[in-house]
This record gives structure tokens, sequence and C-alpha cells, in this order.
């Protein structure tokens, strides 16, 4: 069929206009929704007066919009740009400047760096753009430009990848028919846009009446997090590089079985693709460069042996694909010989944007028709194609490309740098890391920290080198070229060896039980008695992998986030020597599963924040630690307490176990506000010091203040306090939500919240008519039924309570509050209080923290 993923997507939409279509972070949409969000984008955009193909950059945040949004730009006739939101501004302004991109479309806070380092260029902020009544006709041919993915460059800058509808098309076709994706499979995307295997995620499961779940790639770095969203959300196709897939099922042995597990990115080792096939009714392993729109090749794993010694085969060629393996001049070779690998087909990209030197170079016409080199070594055995690896520099790294060269090109612009040199290693797991060679100015000694937090400015976080090595000269080979392997060994060196470090006396049984792991992962420098986990290279996956090895190791379970309170060697050793002291005396003190840390900070000085949004830890400007007490982590139900009063409790004591003694500093927002009050309450009362209770917008408790009535919890009194509410979702969800009052049997508050959970999960013809769409609804009626029992007492310690004109309630809380409590107002939504600029806002307004 010669159409575009955009007008698939709509006659999905045409036949499910009602279906769940996406199960996001701030709420789920229809297919409906989504391409109703798709004709106001392309309205705004038509009113732009944009040529066709006209790229668009699209900083853009992961919301349930995210699929709307861009294919409102499809649908305007116009190409995007994808942007990662981690993208250094300057580097993500040279794109722009590159493709020839003159509007950006994205959000105001991601926008405004690259928006002020590029020159003339429009802006259009995704929160201005309105619904419209009627659909703009689509403006989209087959040949058409659909997207511009820039990847790392060869000559020391990123090249954009110009890259056609009919590819895109191709694409989700192949790859649906492939894995057999339908209508009952939800999948999840996880990847950033500016990734190209998001184009896979975002759309094939659209294209066939499928649904997506859609989340932070962030989420991978907590296994156990990762498999409660499957979980509860029902995915059955999930997909990851093999580095993140061994550090997911190494952290959470019971991952829900999947349907469908693709490996991609990266080779898969034969003991990877065992796991993989243990964890899924099928695997595979999906081979394929940007250049040839994400996939041009896939193999069944455990369907064809590896070559002895290799890794798992990838396959045979997709549709629309044709693979050759060939010589030097260009010949194909015979099967059992290994050459470089050439993709053919109507998968192929246009080229290069604006570089017809480099398109000519890779993108080569042949008798056979038009070919990508891809430089990647392979020969054809047992029917299928096995992975060699590189002829040239390029390297994977947890499957993003990175070009040695664009690293080393941001290394020559430091002042302390004379030098440099970039390669990979062997991590120890399976996967790789990027290495640097440095040759420092003479009488300079730049550190590892101010190298990476220096690079970190210039270069997406993936390219910044893990391990530096300092050289006097850089190695090079017979023929003067900087010799890699050489440093590769270098680097392989500097693992393996375990003398008795300096200091090493200094070190209790547990922390040199912790070095060894860290020099093993890391290098030699990472097992010093100070060294910093982070400030040596490890990052969040390696995170998860260390305390995973530590826990076994050292025989006690050791929660990840742990190396986020305590990165340095001597204080991580403490912290386990302490839980294992609470294991063998029973104590349940490291089961305190509802309270996270989200942003950490210098200094003793910590704010527990109850009912934050969770994007709020990119924002934190604060000087104090930040940690959030979340509703539903621990456990199915909703806080694990029939009471707010029973829930303040039980969050205290789990506050007490990371923070002992006061003084305390509290906060809360919305429903959240209601149950801090009640801990700084109950605290005060035991005589605990509260420093700061901060409440932002909270919630009105149900009590009447001026009458003192108690609420009238009849059906009908139910029905009229959801007010607006019932506007929103309609009459059949205020019906589910106040399911739970209609004859109070045992368990009929679970049966409630999983009519709608396993509505989100299996979605069917009679959960689509019955449930609503919006969820919000059991969320509502469990806090509800605890507001309409709580009765609030005052407060007398220092407080501050921030409130939209929306929310209100200020004379209530100045009832409840002492009379030297401040009062503040904020000029925003309730629902936009932990965007970024009304985040800062409202966080200048705290104070600092009192001094004992």
């Amino acid at each position: 069929m010669n159409d575009t993923v955009f007008e698939a997507v709509a006659r999905q939409a045409a036949r499910t206009p009602d279906a769940v279509a996406i199960v996001g972070p701030d709420g789920d949409a229809t297919y409906g929704d989504v391409m109703a969000r798709a004709a106001a984008v392309a309205s705004r955009l038509r009113g732009e007066g944009l040529a066709p193909e006209t790229p668009v950059a699209a900083p853009m945040r992961r919301r349930t919009e995210l699929v709307g949004d861009l294919l409102g730009v499809w649908s305007a006739g116009c190409a995007f740009l994808p942007l990662d939101p981690a993208e250094p501004a300057p580097r993500a302004a040279r794109m722009l400047s590159d493709a020839g991109c003159r509007l950006v479309l994205g959000d105001a806070d991601l926008a405004g760096p690259v928006v002020d380092l590029a020159d003339d260029i429009g802006f259009i902020d995704l929160a201005d753009i309105e619904a419209v009544e009627q659909a703009p006709a689509p403006n989209l041919r087959p040949e058409a430009l659909a997207y511009v993915m820039f990847t790392s460059g060869s000559t020391g800058a990123p090249k954009g990848v110009e890259v056609e509808h009919r590819a895109v098309a191709n694409l989700v076709r192949a790859a649906a028919a492939l894995m057999q994706i339908g209508p009952a499979d939800r999948y999840l995307a996880t990847a950033t846009i500016a990734f190209d295997i998001a184009i896979a995620e975002l759309f094939l499961p659209l294209t066939v009446g499928a649904s997506l779940t859609l989340s932070d790639r962030s989420i991978l770095t907590d296994p156990a997090a990762t498999a409660g969203l499957v979980r509860e959300t029902g995915v059955t196709v999930m997909q990851t590089g093999p580095s993140v897939w061994s550090a997911i099922l190494d952290g959470a042995p019971d991952f829900p079985r999947l349907r469908v597990a693709v490996s991609t990115g990266e080779a898969v080792s034969p003991e990877m693709a065992a796991r993989l096939a243990g964890v899924a009714d099928v695997a595979w392993n999906l081979y394929g460069p940007t250049e040839a729109t994400v996939w041009a090749a896939g193999a069944r794993i455990g369907a064809v042996a590896p070559a002895e010694g290799g890794s798992e085969p990838i396959g045979e060629a997709l549709e629309g694909a044709i693979l050759r393996v060939v010589d030097e001049d260009l010949t194909d070779v015979p099967a059992g010989v290994a050459g470089e690998l050439l993709i053919g087909g109507v998968c192929l990209a246009r080229g290069y944007r604006n570089r017809p030197d480099l398109t000519a170079e890779r993108f080569i016409e042949t008798e056979a028709g038009r070919f990508y080199r891809t430089g990647d070594l392979v020969s054809r055995q047992n029917g299928g194609l096995q992975y060699f690896g590189r002829i040239d520099d390029q390297m994977q790294v947890r499957g993003v490309r990175v070009e040695p060269q664009e690293v080393e090109s941001a290394f020559r612009t430091l002042d302390a740098v004379r030098e440099a040199a970039v390669t990979w290693f062997d991590d120890g797991r399976g996967g790789r890391g990027l290495v640097a060679a440095v040759v420092p100015e003479p009488g300079l000694a730049p550190s590892p920290e101010k190298l990476r937090a220096a690079l970190g400015e210039r270069l997406p976080a993936a390219m910044v080198p893990a391990r530096f090595l300092t050289f006097s000269g850089l190695p090079v080979t017979k023929s003067g070229k900087v010799d890699r392997a050489a440093i590769r060994a270098a680097a392989a060196d500097a693992v393996a060896v375990e003398p008795a470090a300096a200091g090493a006396s200094e070190l209790t049984p547990t922390a040199a039980q912790v070095a060894r792991i860290w020099r093993r992962m890391l290098g030699e420098g990472a097992g010093a008695p100070d060294a910093h986990f982070f400030a040596a290279g490890g990052d969040s996956l390696s995170a998860v992998v260390m305390t995973n090895m530590a826990s076994a190791e050292l025989g006690v379970e050791i929660p990840a986030q742990l190396i986020l309170e305590a990165p340095g060697l001597a204080d991580f050793a403490a912290r386990i020597d302490a839980l294992q002291v609470e294991a063998e005396n029973g104590d349940d003190t490291s089961n305190v599963r509802f309270i996270f840390p989200m942003a950490l900070r210098p200094g003793p000085t910590k704010l527990f924040f109850c009912g934050a949004d969770l994007k709020l830890a990119q924002y934190w400007r604060r000087p104090e630690s930040l940690y959030v007490l979340a509703y539903w982590a621990d456990g199915a139900n909703f806080a694990s307490g029939d009471s707010i009063e029973d829930m303040a409790a039980r969050y205290t004591v789990g506050m007490r176990k990371i923070q002992p003694q006061g003084p305390y500093r509290l906060a809360g927002f919305s429903f959240g506000a209601i149950v801090a009050f009640e801990m700084a309450r109950q605290m005060r009362a035991a005589g605990d010091r509260v420093d700061l209770l901060f409440l932002l917008d909270p919630y009105k408790p149900f009590f009447a203040a001026e009458t003192g009535d108690a609420p009238d919890r009849s059906f009908v009194g139910r029905l009229r306090r959801l007010g607006p509410f019932r506007r929103r979702v309609g009459l059949i969800g205020v019906l589910s939500a106040l399911l739970p009052s209609i004859g109070r049997v045992p368990g009929g508050r679970r049966v409630a919240y999983w009519m709608f959970h396993m509505h989100a999960r299996r979605p069917n013809p009679v959960s689509t008519a019955l449930v609503a769409r919006w969820r919000w609804p059991i969320f509502w009626f469990a806090a509800r039924e605890k507001l309409a029992r709580y009765r609030p007492k005052p407060y007398g310690g220092r407080m501050l309570v921030a409130l939209t004109a929306e929310q209100g309630g200020k004379a209530l809380w100045a009832s409840l509050s002492p009379p030297d409590a401040e009062f503040a107002d904020l000029e925003t939504a309730h629902l936009q209080l932990f965007d970024e600029a009304e985040a800062l806002a409202w966080q200048a307004l705290l104070p600092d923290a009192v001094d004992d």
C-alpha cells in the first residue's frame, strides 16, 4: 500500500476513535484524541506559510500529546527535526543551522536555550496550540521528507540523515509483519525522539490498532519500576539494547513475561540471547543504521546458531531492504566470507542534509542500484548474516552511534588538553563504554571531573567518555595513525590491575569489597578511599548493575537509590554495613519503598515532598536534597492507609529511617499537602522539631469551615461533590468512580481500582464502552474517601502556603495556621506548577534552613 504513516494512523482512528492509543505520563489518549491534536498542530503550522518539506525543530517532552504533535508536523507537509531535551544547546543550535531550520515547535523551557543561540528562527510554544473544529487535509507525498535525524559525525560535527515518508511506512509495515503486532498489543516506548528507534516505538503500534505505553527513558535505570510499569499497563512488546536488558533482568528477576522482546543497537551475546528467550514468547535481534530507517535486518533469537565465539546473528533482510556483502572492490563475496554490508531498497534515506560530499561517499550508485555503505563487517552463515564488528573507528555505545572524531573535536576546544583520542572499552558486562586518551598541556593536569563537566556542555551524555587515561603522547601505529588498540589495551590493564592501592588500609572490609567491584566496572581510580561513583565514570545504568553485583557479593539487598544518596565509596560502604546490621536484627528499616531521592545535594538538609511531580528533579535549584513521598509505590493499594492520619503516621516512620532526627522540612502538593500538614502536626505533637511546612496549592479538606458540617456521604451527595469533574469524564466515569459506594462489600475498593487499571492493560470493546477514558477517577475516589473522614486540627509551627486563584482556600487555611503563617499567590494553573518556570518561581519563596 503506497501511503504514509500519517494516513495509516488516520484510517485506524476513523475505525476505532475511542480505543486507547496511548497510556502516557499525564493521562491516556484515544485514537481520536491523537488525531485531534495532530489537526490542531497542523492548523497552527499552516498559518506560518511553510513550504513543503520545511524542517521544524522539535524539542519536546514525553507527554501524552507527543505523538499527535509529530503527526501534526507531517500533516502540515513539514518534516520534523527531533531534539533530545538533554542535548547541549550549542550542539542543537548547530544542528538547526546545518539543517536550514527556521522554526522551532516545542516546550518553551527546552526550546529557549536553543532559540537564543540560533540566528533568525521562529518559535511556537506547544502550550499555545488551540483545538480546531475541522482537521486540515494532509499535504503528504510518499517521496516527501519525513524527518531529519542527526547522528554523530566522522568530520567532527553531527550530520543530519534525511528520511522520506515511504521509508518510514515501509519500516512500520515490515516490522509489524515480522513481529506480528496487532490490536491486542501494547508497545513500551521509552527512546528519546532524537534516537531513531523512537520512530518504530511511537508510530508502529498506532498503524495496526495497537497502543503504546509512553514513558521516559530514565525508567529503564530502575528495573523494579520498569517491571511495575510493564505489569501495570499490560505491555506486550518491549525493545531496548542488550546492556540495558541485562541490567533490567538482573534487577528484576521476576520481570513479567512479554509476548515479544526486541534487542537492538548492539551485538547480542549468546548468554543475553538465552535470557531474552526466557522472558518472552518470541525474541528478536534487529539491526539497522539510521541511514536505512531504523531496521533493515532481523533474526529470531534461537532460530539460527551464532558462529563459534560470535554474537547472535542479525538475520535476513526485512521487507523493503536489500542486503549485499562485498569486498573492497564492491564485488559480492560468497557465503562464509566476511565483507562490508551494503543496504539498498526503499528503506534507504535520501542522504545527509546539505552534505553532498558525505552523501556521495556513503550512498553509492552501482549496477544493482543505490546502496548505503554501512562500514559493518558481516558474512552469510547458516542462511543469515553474522556480525563481526566495524571496518572503521565508529562505535555503538549502548545503542548510540559514536564517531570518535566528534568527541575528539570537542576535546580540542578545551584549553587544558593538547591532544585526545577516543575509543571503546569492554565494560565487563557485555557492553561497551568510551575511554579517552588525553595528553594535557604542559604543566596542566585536568581532572576527570573537570573534563567530564566541560565535555557535557558540548556533547550528549552518551558521547562523554566514562574513563580518562593520561598519556605524555598518543600511541601511534607504524603508519603514524592513532593506535586505538593500544588505548583499549591500556584501559583493560587499568581495569585488571588491583594492587594494594594507596590508602587501602583505610578501607573497611565492606569498602574493600565495594572498591573491587567499582574497579572492575570503572577502572583503578574508582577504588580509592575518596572515590566518588559518578565522578569515576559511573552512570545511571552502571549504578543499577553495580548495586545488583554488590547485593549478590555482600549478601544483603541494596536498593538502587542508595548510590544516589551516598555516591562516595566510604559513605556507600557504611550504608551497606547499616543495612546488614538491620537485616541481622530483623529490623525492616530498609523497606522504605514509598520514599525516593529525587535530587541530592551536599550537606545534611533534606526536604520531604509529598505528592511532587517527578519532573521536579529536572528543575530543583534548592540547596537541600529533595525526597518525594509517593502514593502508589508501596503495594497495590493507594498509599496503604485507610485514613490521612494513617498515611501521615506511616510516612513519618519511613522519613525517620532516612533522617532519624530533626529539624525536619516538609512540603506537599494538592492532596499531598493535606498529608504533609497532618505529618507536621503529628511530629510536633510528638516533640519533633519541624523547621518548615510548605503547602503548594493544597486541596481543601471536605469539612465546611463556615458551618462545621460534615459532607453528605450519600450516593447523591458524592455525585454532587464531584462537581466539574463530572463534566470532564462523563456519566460512565462518574458511575465508575462511585462504584465502591454501591454496596460496601469487602474488597470493593480493590475491585474499582482493578476495573480501571485492567482496562489500561487489556482494553477490549466491553471495557472501552463501560470504563472512562480518563483514569483519574479512581485516584480521586481514594483521595476523597480519606478527605471525607479527615478533621484537621490547627498547626502551630512555621508554615508557608502558596495558592493559585484556581484552587483558592486562603481563609480556610488561615483558620488552621498560626498567626505568623505566610501566604503567597501564584499566577498560574494548578496542573502547571511543576513546569520549569513555575517550579523555579515557587522554589524562590522557600526560606533557607534554620541553623541549629
